[in-house]
């Protein structure tokens, strides 16, 4: 009996080869480190731009409320009707006389 061992045709011959060139390399410590870096700063970026975001949506909601206070309040005093100058003066003419009868 010949001990088994690998034939010599195939001495030269790497058919694991093929394999091995489909597979992704590993990246070293130093690069992962790199890798992450990078990634923590782009993810801070993105956390700044989306709080820009929300403190301007934030502030046109702001001002778009104001706005629609300001328009309510003059379509209300446009509105409500009112008060004639002759009213007024009456006004003037009565209290004083109404003050002076309700006091004791």
């Amino acid at each position: 009996m010949k001990p088994y061992g690998t034939r010599a045709s195939n001495v030269n011959k790497h058919p694991g080869d093929i394999l091995k060139a489909d597979q992704r390399k590993r990246r070293t410590a130093e690069e992962m480190k790199a890798v992450r870096k990078e990634e923590a700063a782009a993810q801070q970026v993105r956390a700044s731009e989306e709080k820009a975001k929300l403190e301007r949506k934030a502030q046109l909601l702001h001002e778009l409320a104001a706005i629609e206070a300001e328009t309510v309040s003059a379509e209300e005093a446009r509105l409500q009707p009112s008060v004639p100058q002759s009213a007024t003066a009456n006004l003037q003419v009565i209290l004083p006389v109404l003050a002076r009868h309700s006091q004791p």
